[in-house]
């Protein structure tokens, strides 16, 4: 990993700690993009960084969100 590569997961996190900070369900998916931009970003950006609005908004608005995007939820085989 170069060092530009480094810096650029710092400011990912610190972007992501600022959406956390916020504490909106929405930002949830920007957060979660983040962290799946490469394999070094999801190590650098924590899971506990999705709940920012709390454990039980975060649930309901994931329920809400697969409802409203048509996702089952179900694993394909």
């Amino acid at each position: 990993m170069s060092d530009t590569d480094a810096e650029d997961n710092e400011y990912l996190k610190l972007l992501c700690m600022m959406l956390f900070s916020i504490g909106m369900v929405e930002d949830t998916l920007y957060i979660w993009k983040a962290k799946k931009k490469n394999f070094d970003a999801g190590i650098y950006i924590d899971a506990v960084l999705l709940c920012g609005a709390g454990v039980m908004e975060y649930l309901a608005g994931m329920h809400s969100y697969k409802h409203y995007y048509g996702v089952s939820g179900e694993m394909k085989e």
